[in-house]
């Protein structure tokens, strides 16, 4: 049997609006665990693996996205607070 879960369209588009970064990340985050656990229930529900996988994909940039900008400020304040200034 392939049942589809309730709100796996819901999910998609969520993780759909998440990966193009239209409204940040944070509805691909939503859709990533909302699809992580509906696959308990509906393990073999297309609309909700796809959802999964975009999803943690989401997380992952996200991740990224932020190790980025936690490097970029740590990088300007030793330039300007004049450890890499030479004062």
């Amino acid at each position: 049997m392939n049942e589809q879960h309730p709100n796996a369209v819901l999910m998609l588009i969520l993780a759909i609006l998440g990966i193009t970064g239209m409204l940040t990340h944070i509805p691909g985050i939503v859709a990533f665990f909302m699809a992580k656990n509906a696959l308990t229930q509906y393990p073999n529900c297309g609309m909700t693996k796809a959802a999964y996988w975009l999803g943690l994909v989401c997380v992952i940039l996200m991740s990224l996205a932020l190790v980025a900008v936690c490097i970029y400020f740590v990088f300007i304040a030793l330039v300007f607070g004049g450890i890499m200034a030479g004062a």
